[in-house]
């Protein structure tokens, strides 16, 4: 079972200590900017599991109760935006059902957006 919490500056620390243990992402993503959208459709800003928890298929039930939420709100789409140069996350959100929409400048970078409809 998940338990959902709200972010806050009380998990500030514990938060920092994930994205610290992913050395590969921080670099790919350091100085890079988002992706702002406003087309209506929901959007998944980060997922990321501690490098200790890794292929353990913490991911893949994290997405899938995402997904059970939005279904649960009536919505049946979910979008987001991978870094160019991150193949682990292509490679996770492909095998997802996710799939490439188009691709946008931001930044001095490209990023890939990725749909699912379900």
């Amino acid at each position: 079972m998940l338990i959902w919490e709200q972010s806050g500056l009380e998990k500030v620390m514990d938060e920092l200590e994930i994205m610290n243990s992913n050395p590969f992402y921080n670099e790919l993503f350091y100085g890079k900017g988002k992706v702002d959208p406003k087309d209506g459709k929901p959007w998944l800003g980060f997922l990321m599991v501690a490098k200790s928890c890794q292929n353990q298929g913490l991911a893949e039930k994290l997405y899938t109760e995402c997904e059970n939420e939005l279904r649960k709100m009536k919505l049946h789409v979910l979008r987001l935006g991978i870094l160019t140069g991150n193949a682990p996350a292509l490679s996770f959100w492909s095998g997802m059902g996710f799939r490439e929409i188009e691709i946008k400048e931001n930044e001095g970078g490209k990023i890939h957006i990725f749909e699912k409809q379900f």
